[in-house]
């Protein structure tokens, strides 16, 4: 059965068979009622995916993130899903696992397939991976609606939602000088990441004002996706020539494999060393003692970019708009 047999059943055109399911409301109601017992009788019901195809719309949105294996970027994700899904889309995630050359490749393959049911909007999560190569690839779909979870750096003509990162790190500093911190050691993701690089500037700054001492053999480096990098680079600074009274780790992982290694030998936190994470992830909490760290509002972030992008996807005309909210540091026992 298909719509030109139910035309010539129902005696009407094939046009007003189409209407009668993409547009009922414009169809005499004697008429669309005979065409929908027809539809009945026989079994027929819409495919929905080749009407998106008609419509030239997929109801599928493209997130993509970092990596799959950290918690945060799975709350964005919810938070994403959630508001979609209230209007009728689909989120499908790519995990690009902070690979600029595959992340290159694969937004390339996006603006690609897009005009073939692929997807009609992009979510940009993660700026640790943020380089030159997905910059020009970023410019080659610019069609496409696009919201970055990401303060930057991004084209012109792409929609922004993002924590105020700098005011997350202050509170961090802040915290740690008013317990009576002098010094601390970090604990820092890929160094070549800019992330990381804004991270450490932000941090070397504020604690210059705030008189907290920051020795270069105390800086290392590990992996925001690994456990294990924490709990290993972690001991450089705690048997360094001048160990600090804290440790800043640069997300919610590093912090616990920081952790992990500073109880399994033996030391007190935070009467040895105090431990506070720049990322709060749900295991931060569960952990004891539970890691004081800075959180940005994950599952707002996502529901916020899905909120603009839809918008755009429905007017692409619309102002772009940069939305930062704020973040909130949670104390806990390990400082």
């Amino acid at each position: 059965m298909n719509m030109r047999k139910i035309a010539k059943l129902a005696g009407v055109s094939v046009t007003t068979v189409s209407r009668a399911i993409n547009k009922p409301e414009l169809v005499n109601e004697e008429t669309l009622r005979r065409i929908r017992q027809i539809m009945d009788k026989h079994n027929y019901h819409v495919n929905p995916f080749a009407r998106n195809l008609i419509n030239k719309k997929t109801k599928n949105i493209v997130m993509m993130i970092p990596n799959a294996s950290n918690p945060f970027h799975l709350q964005v994700a919810e938070g994403a899903e959630e508001v979609l899904a209230a209007a009728g889309y689909i989120l499908t995630i790519y995990n690009i696992r902070k690979n600029i050359d595959r992340q290159s490749t694969l937004l390339e393959y996006v603006r690609t397939k897009k005009n073939s049911f692929f997807m009609d909007g992009l979510i940009l999560v993660g700026s640790g991976s943020l380089q030159e190569g997905y910059q020009k690839a970023l410019k080659n779909i610019m069609q496409t609606p696009i919201v970055a979870i990401d303060p930057g750096p991004v084209e012109k003509g792409i929609d922004t939602v993002y924590t105020d990162e700098e005011a997350g790190i202050l509170l961090a500093m802040k915290y740690l000088s008013k317990k009576g911190h002098s010094s601390i050691g970090l604990v820092a993701g890929e160094q070549k990441y800019k992330l990381t690089q804004s991270i450490l500037k932000e941090i070397k700054r504020f604690s210059k004002l705030l008189n907290i001492k920051i020795e270069e053999e105390n800086i290392v480096y590990g992996s925001y996706a690994s456990l294990e990098s924490g709990y290993s680079v972690s001991k450089k600074i705690i048997y360094s020539s001048k160990p600090p009274s804290a440790i800043v780790a640069f997300n919610g992982i590093l912090a616990i494999g920081t952790m992990r290694y500073l109880l399994e030998n033996k030391y007190r936190v935070p009467e040895d060393f105090a431990v506070i994470s720049c990322g709060d992830i749900p295991f931060n909490g569960f952990y004891y003692p539970g890691i004081t760290s800075v959180q940005s509002p994950a599952i707002d972030l996502g529901k916020k970019a899905a909120e603009l992008l839809l918008k755009k996807i429905k007017n692409p005309e619309l102002q772009n708009q940069n939305i930062l909210l704020p973040p909130s540091l949670v104390v806990r026992e390990s400082c």
